[in-house]
């Protein structure tokens, strides 16, 4: 949905979850992004691992990059 786009959504709902994993005495967050959605989680305080290819099934996947970040 278009009028969803750049409303701060994505950003509220990591910072919730940010919130409640140091609560439960989580240090470090990974994950795993599409190229094209590494600024938003290098601006949310991730740092970029490296290249990974994320398997959607035998023999099909697509790149993307693993990412962490401390709490």
């Amino acid at each position: 949905d278009p009028s969803a786009v750049r409303r701060g959504l994505a950003r509220a709902i990591l910072e919730r979850s940010f919130r409640a994993a140091r609560t439960s005495g989580v240090r470090w967050i990974m994950c795993q992004s599409t190229r094209t959605a590494e600024p938003f989680y290098t601006a949310m305080g991730f740092q970029r691992r490296g290249e990974i290819e994320v398997m959607l099934r035998p023999g099909i996947g697509f790149p993307a990059v693993e990412m962490i970040r401390a709490l």
